[in-house]
């Protein structure tokens, strides 16, 4: 796919569309909600799934409605500084690596940009055979 905008006609832009048959016993849940493809990351977004949040990585929400609070002493999510428990295990495991979630895309972003331009939109689009072009519904675009 290659962006529509003036000046970027022949950039072919990063989103892929695909389509995954399923094995038997295997359901949408049991797919990862990110993946590491050519060093980087992906996010697989799939119909119907309760969303990854980027910024606690907990599901149910998007990062810009994330209201899991993040301690300012050990830069962990589920608690504040004051209810910080520092054992052992928690001094000697290895920092997290620095927040830059506001780098990544998420769920909900991904979903109103329109694949064709690479603008925001408010509107679907459909495929020739009636997919819709968010969804991953459709055979690889290359």
């Amino acid at each position: 796919d290659t962006w529509r905008a003036e000046g970027f006609q022949n950039v072919q832009t990063t989103t892929r569309l695909v389509r995954m048959n399923l094995k038997e016993g295997v359901s949408k849940e049991n797919l990862p909600h990110q993946l590491r493809l050519f060093g980087s990351n992906v996010l697989v977004l799939v119909p119907g799934r309760a969303p990854l949040c980027l910024r606690c990585k907990r599901t149910g929400h998007i990062r810009h409605e994330c209201r899991v609070p993040r301690c300012d002493k050990c830069h962990r999510f589920g608690h504040e500084q004051e209810d910080c428990i520092r054992t052992y295990a928690t001094v000697m495991r290895p920092a997290p690596e620095e927040d830059n979630t506001e780098f990544f895309i998420d769920e909900e972003e991904a979903s109103k940009i329109d694949v064709g331009t690479g603008h925001p939109t408010n509107t679907h689009t459909q495929t020739p055979s009636g997919a819709d072009k968010r969804g991953a519904s459709q055979d690889e675009d290359t």
